[in-house]
């Protein structure tokens, strides 16, 4: 599929060097931690294992830099499909084209009643606005799919 820029390829090769702190071109278990662990990601050595156990390739308990991208590659293309997908159901519930969608357009375009589309918008209406941005209906959107 390939969605990423070269940009992000860069980015993903220098993040692989600052987490590979030995240098042997290999990420172990501690390292990928440590490195989560900087970033705000609180994990715990089993789940960093178990994560391992799925794109570790050839088994050997470390991640070359060709897993770590394959990974890092699948996940942000993950991302961008979703934005897409998330950009095209906002477009397209957004009849008026205003930037905002209301209940009524929600109820209108999901074929739900209006109640239920209010409360949608009750729910990610974080400016009370009475309408959802394209930021408030990607929150609504995750809180309802996680």
């Amino acid at each position: 599929m390939d969605l990423l820029s070269k940009e992000q390829y860069k980015e993903i090769k220098a993040t692989f060097r600052s987490m590979d702190t030995n240098g042997d071109g290999r990420l172990s278990v501690k390292e990928f931690k440590e490195a989560a662990n900087k970033m705000g990601q609180n994990v715990t050595t089993k789940q960093v294992k178990e994560m391992f156990k799925l794109v570790d390739d050839n088994g050997d308990d470390y991640l070359s830099y060709k897993e770590y991208e394959k990974m890092m590659v699948e996940q942000l293309e993950s991302h961008i499909v979703e934005q897409q997908f998330l950009e095209q159901c906002f477009a397209k519930m957004d009849v008026n084209r205003d930037g905002t969608i209301t209940a009524k357009e929600i109820a209108k375009t999901m074929k739900i009643s209006n109640a239920e589309a209010d409360e949608l918008v009750r729910e990610g209406d974080t400016d009370g606005d009475g309408e959802l941005t394209f930021e408030e209906f990607v929150t609504v959107y995750r809180a309802k799919t996680d």
